[in-house]
């Protein structure tokens, strides 16, 4: 974790010269709710570093993941009856 963090303050470089813990906490604290539904808290990105832009992922049929039921079900939800499971208790009668 140490590394991580210390490759992240060598990318971004030092903090500002007035910027100490008070100063940081008193601008999160002064800064006044958004209800414009513009986002105000996020940060700048480069669409070249995110990875899943760059491989070309494309989409997959979600019932290739699916067990039989719910397979089912995806297809023809009006048709198809779902029954419980019969218990799993042996010797008693329901």
């Amino acid at each position: 974790m140490a590394d991580r963090i210390t490759r992240s303050l060598d990318l971004h470089g030092s903090c500002p010269d007035k910027l100490c813990p008070e100063e940081a906490l008193r601008a999160v604290m002064g800064g006044s709710a958004s209800y414009s539904e513009v986002p105000n808290h996020l940060a700048s990105y480069h669409p070249q570093k995110l990875k899943i832009l760059v491989r070309g992922a494309s989409p997959r049929y979600v019932g290739d993941f699916l067990p039989v039921c719910a397979r089912a079900l995806l297809r023809n939800f009006r048709s198809t009856i779902v029954k419980d499971p019969p218990p799993d208790v042996d010797g008693f009668e329901i």
